[in-house]
């Protein structure tokens, strides 16, 4: 059997954005937090997009936030989904900010 490492559930939330299931990536981010595995901003991105694929804006930017509070360094993807995030739900204003 294969040791749950930050790289796996990484990997398992993309997969989950690639197969739109938003659900099911927010389930596997909130293991991995409550687990002592630290999850890296590569899992709080694909997190973020499958919640934009799915159209659960709030939650994608709860997500941003709260990779912010971790002190995770964004990176281009990061802005680009909270971008996107925020044109989706209409608030240009918080992708400014």
């Amino acid at each position: 059997s294969i040791a749950p490492n930050a790289i796996l559930y990484s990997s398992v939330v993309s997969a989950c954005d690639s197969g739109q299931q938003w659900e099911l990536a927010l389930e596997l981010l909130r293991r991995a937090l409550a687990s002592e595995l630290a999850p890296d901003i590569v899992a709080f991105n694909a997190a973020m997009d499958a919640c934009a694929t799915g159209r659960s804006w709030a939650m994608a930017l709860v997500l941003a936030r709260d990779a912010r509070e971790r002190r995770l360094e964004a990176t281009i993807a990061t802005y680009n989904i909270v971008l996107t995030v925020c044109s989706g739900a209409r608030h240009w204003t918080l992708g400014a900010s």
